[in-house]
């Protein structure tokens, strides 16, 4: 039985693809919808953004950071932001013992359902 952390994995595949924890920066476009932005940001770190312009500024909606385990083909929320809220899963950088649990329980939940919600609008890499 596959936990939400694998099952957020497996749908990062269906729209990026197998080997999408190798991918460095993908913009996808899929109209009328806003771009999806996915980004890495260090080894096991990707970032995963919408943006819309608001007064010449990008805002968030939403931007989270992942945490990728690739062995155990499994994926964590770390952080959320949108143009109002912003949440940490670990609150202190590299310090993966000090968990906010309401946050990681919540952040996974809502990961699971943009991932279902992207995979639904039919974002996905070309081959």
């Amino acid at each position: 039985m596959t936990n939400i952390y694998q099952q957020s994995y497996r749908k990062l595949e269906k729209i990026l693809g197998k080997n999408w924890f190798k991918l460095n920066h993908v913009v996808l476009k899929n109209e009328p919808y806003m771009q999806l932005y996915f980004e890495r940001l260090d080894e096991n770190r990707f970032a995963i953004a919408h943006y819309f312009e608001q007064n010449g500024d990008l805002v968030p909606d939403p931007d989270m950071e992942i945490l990728v385990h690739p062995k155990t083909k499994s994926v964590e929320a770390f952080s959320y932001q949108d143009g109002v809220n912003y949440q940490r899963v670990y609150p202190e950088p590299r310090n993966y013992n000090l968990v906010n649990f309401r946050a990681k329980k919540s952040l996974n939940n809502f990961l699971s359902f943009w991932l279902s919600n992207i995979i639904t609008q039919g974002f996905k890499l070309s081959a």
